[in-house]
């Protein structure tokens, strides 16, 4: 009923699909789906929590390593935390690796920004910048600035410098991009030295 499959954080053990399926259609029958995503999402988030620590330090290429294992679990944490609005807990599970899905081409970080900006109240300016500035990859490696400019009016135009920036990267602006550098990156910064909260609808 289980296999066992060697990986570069040791063994790990996979239900057989028939009894995958046959599990999932009793815990849809009793109510429990919800439940069995959330506790996923949480043991995801502690697992992409270490990546994000690894990407950062000596362990890079470990981190690498483990996040390829960790992706199909994070699209599936990353879409319940989108579809339950759980903006806290999907911000906190994309938010340490989205540097690197950027890096390896990992075209679901443009989605997921733009999920988690459909989430934000108007009044989280700060969280807003941030998301815009990931949502702008996308728009620039599809050639499209009205589509994004379409984007920063539906939700609102944050006075942040990351806003500007990502503006600015999208626009092709040079000089914009050099004036707004600098204090994109110190907010970039002191934002990774914040602990988030887990969970906030």
């Amino acid at each position: 009923m289980v296999t066992v499959e060697p990986g570069p954080s040791g063994s790990r053990f996979r239900l057989l699909e028939p009894m995958r399926q046959f599990a999932a259609v009793h815990l849809r029958e009793q109510g429990r789906m919800d439940l069995v995503a959330e506790q996923h999402a949480r043991w995801c988030l502690r697992e992409v929590t270490r990546v994000g620590e690894l990407l950062t330090g000596l362990g890079e290429i470990e981190g690498v390593a483990r996040l390829r294992e960790l992706w199909p679990n994070l699209r599936a944490a990353v879409a319940w935390a989108c579809s339950a609005g759980d903006r806290r807990l999907a911000d906190a599970l994309v938010r340490p690796v989205a540097t690197e899905l950027t890096l390896r081409g990992q075209q679901e970080i443009g989605d997921w920004a733009e999920r988690i900006l459909d989430m934000l109240p108007p009044d989280e300016d700060a969280l807003r910048a941030f998301w815009l500035l990931w949502a702008a990859e996308r728009y620039t490696q599809n050639g499209n600035p009205a589509g994004y400019d379409g984007l920063v009016d539906r939700g609102g135009r944050p006075d942040r410098p990351l806003s500007h920036y990502a503006r600015a990267y999208v626009g092709g602006d040079g000089h914009a991009l050099s004036r707004w550098l600098p204090a994109a990156v110190a907010t970039c910064a002191a934002r990774a030295s914040r602990t988030w909260p887990r969970s906030s609808k």
